[in-house]
Parts: structure tokens; sequence; C-alpha cells
């Protein structure tokens, strides 16, 4: 599907690529991979969402650029430890900010 910029200039938008990528995340049980969302457009995949850890953000490039050998990969997610909850927050030494 082409579509037109502010500029007027028509891009690329590659569905199967972006499909190709959530498929490869949940393959490689990427954390978080129901929150990331994924967009391909003129051979650059932008990912954006939430994860909790920067281990998870920097898998989820890697992967993404597997699985899209000729995309260049923006990863735009945020690292969010307050998604973690109660025993595996601790577990995992994320420290909760103090109210």
């Amino acid at each position: 599907m082409r579509r037109a910029d502010s500029a007027g200039v028509a891009a690329q938008h590659d569905q199967e690529s972006e499909r190709a990528i959530l498929e490869t995340f949940s393959q490689n049980h990427v954390g978080g991979v129901g929150t990331l969302r994924v967009v391909v457009m003129d051979r650059v995949a932008y990912i954006d969402g939430a994860v909790v850890s920067y281990c998870q953000k920097k898998t989820a490039t890697e992967v993404a650029a597997c699985a899209a050998a000729s995309c260049r990969v923006i990863n735009r997610v945020r690292v969010l430890p307050a998604l973690l909850s109660g025993d595996r927050a601790r577990a995992q030494g994320v420290a909760r900010p103090r109210m």
C-alpha cells in the first residue's frame, strides 16, 4: 500500500514485513510482544510499545533486524520496570518509586 506523506512523497507500507516481525517476536518469546506495535514504511521498521527491561528492548531490536533483513530498525520501545508487580518485581530487583 502506498501512502503520501506531508511533502506529497509516496511511502511504501510493508504489511508482510510487519507480520513477519511480529511472528518472529512470538517465536522468540520477546517479552511484552502483546504490547509491541510494528510499522514498516520504506524499508524502515518502527517498533513502539513498552517492555519491563532493557534486555527485552535490545532483543526486540535484534529479532526485528533478523526477521526483516533488508530493513533498518528504529526501536522506540519504552522500558517501564513499573509494569512488573509483586514478587516478580522484587525478584528482579526493581526498585519502586517512593510516594
